[in-house]
Parts: C-alpha cells; structure tokens; sequence
C-alpha cells in the first residue's frame, strides 16, 4: 500500500471512531502478548468470551474523540479495517467522501444511543443493534404494534438508516 494512501486511511480512522467507541462491536480480540499488555497498560477491561478467547470491552478505554495511542495501538486495531476503509485503501471511495460518510453514521448514532437511553437507561451499553434489541424485547411476539410505529417513526426511520450505511459501508453481513 502507498504511503498517501496509508496516510488517508489512519485520518478516516482517527476521524472516525465508530469501531472505538463500541457502536458497531461489543468486544475487540487480544492476539498476542504484547495486545494484552497494551490492553492492561490503558486499564481495558478484558476477559475470555465464549470461545475462550481473550478480548477487552469497547468502547475503549483509551479512545476520547481520538485515539490517544494510535502509534502504539492493539494489533487488533491496527488490522481492522471496516469496508470504508477499505474503499478508501482500493480508491473507490475518495477520503473527502468517506468522511463525510463517517460522519452521517456518527450523527445517526449519536440520535440513536441517546435517544435509546432515555428509554432503556443503560448508559453503558453502546451498542447500537443491542440497545435496539432492548428496545424491541418489550414486544415479545415480534410484532411492534402500529400505534407504536407511529409513536417511535423517527427511532425505527433512524435505526434503518443506521443498518443502511452499516451494511453499505462499514460491515456488509
């Protein structure tokens, strides 16, 4: 990979911070020794998921509107690459475009987290899809009643949008 092209990606990355902040993932995998260490060292809270792999919580402990480790982040982080970046490493989504990508799904995600707090009242949980699976649980049959729809449109309208740009740009499932 070319040096601009390294360049582009590490300013969407710094810009962007979706990844970081846990809005996409719950946990991040500690590869090697020197991950954990790195994990230990910020006071991540880390623990063994259900394969028994070592991971440390997201959002990370570490990121504040930035990374304040970037140089001397996780393997984890340095390999991660979410579809946006990789569109901007190929060069089928200009760096200019893919900020502003970066920042309609940080103005979608901000509604959401707190528009979804005042109801579920979970301040620490970040991620988007779990805060909306707390909010779908109310209705166990699946079915979210019409009046309903119609009282939380802008929610379901916003959570659409979110799983719209996720899947386009950031994590095709």
């Amino acid at each position: 990979m070319n040096y601009l092209k390294q360049k582009e990606g590490e300013q969407l990355c710094t810009f962007c911070g979706l990844c970081c902040e846990g809005y996409f993932h719950s946990k991040a995998y500690l590869y090697n020794q020197e991950d954990e260490k790195i994990a230990e060292k910020n006071e991540a809270h880390i623990f063994k998921d259900a394969d028994d792999r070592l991971c440390f919580v997201l959002p990370c402990p570490v990121y504040n509107q930035l990374c304040t480790i970037f140089p001397k982040r996780p393997s984890v982080c340095i390999k991660h690459k979410c579809d946006l970046l990789k569109s901007v490493f190929d060069g089928t989504i200009p760096l200019q475009k893919a900020l502003e990508i970066s920042d309609q799904m940080k103005t979608t995600v901000q509604f959401l987290k707190t528009d979804l707090e005042k109801i579920i009242k979970k301040k620490k949980l970040q991620n988007i899809s779990m805060l909306m699976r707390d909010f779908y649980e109310k209705y166990p049959d699946n079915r979210v009643p019409a009046e309903i729809k119609k009282k939380h449109a802008l929610r379901l309208i916003t959570y659409a949008k979110f799983q719209f740009l996720k899947k386009k740009y950031f994590y095709e499932e």
